[in-house]
């Protein structure tokens, strides 16, 4: 196990013992409450930044030729900032508040780089739910991201749609 895995395994256990985490996948707009909270850690490789590349075309050379990178203050390939901000996205959508949101804004503050190997570990903290109607709410989280040192190196803040829960199907 790498020194990176290790790390954020501790971090987890410890969010875990420290925090309460919902790990409903479904939620009910009535069943979201100011202070959930949810996270997602991910171990950043050259594939990952390459593919994310090659996804959104961003062939800027720092992020993708090691020989340029090399030459930069960086020193190596350092991961796209919307690859990071992605983290969050992954973990809105899938845990807090889930499938079926909807996303209304995000803002990002991209604060240090991210590296091949940092394990990144994505936040996400309700900070505000304003109802909508019956059937859906706004809700607003506080949103973050620390690499395996225990520095943000993302903050800023989402703002969804949330719906009443429907019937949902697994396959």
């Amino acid at each position: 196990m790498s020194a990176s895995q290790s790390l954020m395994e501790e971090r987890v256990t410890a969010f875990q013992k420290s925090e309460t985490i919902m790990e409903l996948y479904y939620w009910d707009v009535k069943k979201i409450n100011i202070g959930d909270k949810a996270f997602k850690c991910k171990i950043i490789s050259e594939d990952d930044i390459k593919i994310f590349s090659e996804i959104v075309g961003d062939s800027n050379p720092v992020h993708v030729d090691r020989e340029y990178a090399r030459n930069t203050v960086f020193h190596e390939p350092i991961a796209q900032g919307m690859l990071i901000g992605s983290l969050i996205s992954g973990v809105l959508g899938t845990q807090l508040p889930g499938p079926g949101c909807i996303y209304l804004s995000q803002d990002f503050r991209f604060l240090k780089v991210v590296r091949v190997n940092d394990a990144i570990t994505a936040f996400v903290e309700v900070v505000e739910i304003k109802t909508k109607n019956k059937s859906s709410a706004i809700v607003t989280l506080k949103t973050w991201c620390v690499n395996q040192h225990g520095d943000t190196v993302v903050n800023g803040e989402a703002v969804m749609k949330v719906y009443e829960e429907q019937q949902q199907s697994i396959f």
